[in-house]
């Protein structure tokens, strides 16, 4: 019977572990799928915006096609490391 029970509990934990890292593996796509539909509404946003909002931005339309345009939502250039110009970075430097 003892050796039922240490059987029973090394199952147990591996169980446990197992859907831990289940769960963690499905937190992980949520975020991703989070932060897909973020870039999508962004960047439908900004192609939405009048010459004269892109205007008072500091942004031309070209600029737009560069940022938004015929990007999936998957392409995030935070996961590419893409470079981009300095004025599109946040940078506490100037503050």
């Amino acid at each position: 019977m003892e050796e039922q029970s240490i059987e029973y509990g090394l199952g147990y934990r591996s169980v446990r572990k197992w859907w831990q890292k289940s769960l963690e593996q499905w937190d992980r796509v949520i975020v991703r799928l989070q932060r897909w539909n973020e870039l999508s509404k962004q960047r439908r946003q900004l192609r939405e915006l009048s010459d004269e909002q892109l205007k008072d931005i500091g942004l031309s339309r070209a600029d737009v096609v560069r940022i938004a345009g015929n990007r999936w939502f998957w392409d995030d250039p935070v996961n590419r490391k893409e470079d981009l110009d300095q004025r599109y970075r946040y940078s506490d430097r100037g503050r």
